[in-house]
This record gives structure tokens, C-alpha cells and sequence, in this order.
């Protein structure tokens, strides 16, 4: 990312199809860039960090088959990182950018998974017979405070003694 210059990612409208990409803009309305050119349907854009990449899901052709992807942001270099046949979905960064959590049958209904940013390591979060959907991250670092100026600490924080 350029010093000082914003991006934006959004979703768009790439075809007569109604099929989705993921675009990046410059703030300033330069330098649009169709990140997902050639994928068949993408959506769910997420960024890294560091502004460098984009965690996306997409169809890989057939019906029912979604992968998570990440691209650098100047849309070279994708990467399938669930390659798992079936519904891989939704990724979400976690704060540090070091996990992706993820929505996946692969265990015959929905379940939240994490795996590590490379797509090493997938776990099974929920393990739960019920569909579980759209995870997200809490952001546990110790400045997060309340709307009363009180200092807000999750359970992992209490029981790892990080204050």
C-alpha cells in the first residue's frame, strides 16, 4: 500500500450474468482493479493487516462449490486455501491477521472452522449438530474499554493472567 493513500474493496456486478468480483479502488477514484477476474462468482472481501491481500470466497465452476481465496491486492498471485470440495465460505481475518475463520460442510452441515493464513492447520471450532454461521473475531487487546471508560477483558485474558 502507497503511504498515505486509502483503498477500498467492494463488490460488483462483472458480467450480464450477475456474477460478483471483488474490485479495490484508490480513495480517489484511481486505479481500479477487478481482483477476482476469471473466478466464477466471488464475494466476502477481506483484508489483511498490513493492506496487502484480500481473503475472499468464491465459486470454483461447479454448483454448491465455494473455496476461500487470498490475492495480493494488485489482484497476482491467488491462492486457494481451503481446496477442499464442497461449501468453504465468509472468510473473516482475525485481528492480528494470523488465522481466517471460515464456514465449511465438510462435516455434513455448517460449521465454523479456523485455519492458519497459508490454509494449514483447518480445525473445527463449533463441532456442533446444529448449522453454526458467520463467525467473527474479538479483538482482545487490553485498550478495549467500555462505553464507561471500563476496561473490558475476555476469559482468555483472565485465565492467561493478561491485563
Amino acid at each position: 500500500m502507497v503511504a498515505g493513500q486509502t483503498k477500498v474493496a467492494f463488490l460488483g456486478l462483472a458480467d450480464p450474468d450477475f456474477l460478483r468480483s471483488i474490485y479495490v479502488v484508490n480513495a480517489d477514484g484511481s486505479n481500479l482493479t477487478n481482483l477476482t477476474d476469471g473466478f466464477t462468482d466471488s464475494t466476502h472481501a477481506s483484508w489483511s493487516p498490513d493492506g496487502t491481500k484480500i481473503a475472499f470466497q468464491s465459486d470454483i465452476g461447479e454448483v454448491l462449490d465455494m473455496d476461500v481465496f487470498v490475492v495480493n491486492v494488485d489482484g497476482t498471485h491467488p491462492v486457494n486455501l481451503s481446496n477442499h470440495r464442497g461449501w468453504d465460505a465468509g472468510p473473516w481475518r482475525s485481528p492480528d491477521g494470523s488465522q481466517i475463520l471460515f464456514n465449511t460442510v465438510r462435516d455434513g452441515n455448517f460449521e465454523i472452522y479456523s485455519m492458519n493464513v497459508d490454509g494449514s492447520n483447518p480445525l473445527d471450532l463449533t463441532n456442533h449438530p446444529a448449522d453454526d454461521n458467520s463467525g467473527t473475531w474479538l479483538d482482545t487487546s487490553p485498550t478495549l474499554v467500555s462505553p464507561e471508560d471500563k476496561l473490558i477483558m475476555t476469559w482468555e485474558q483472565v485465565k492467561h493472567g493478561n491485563r
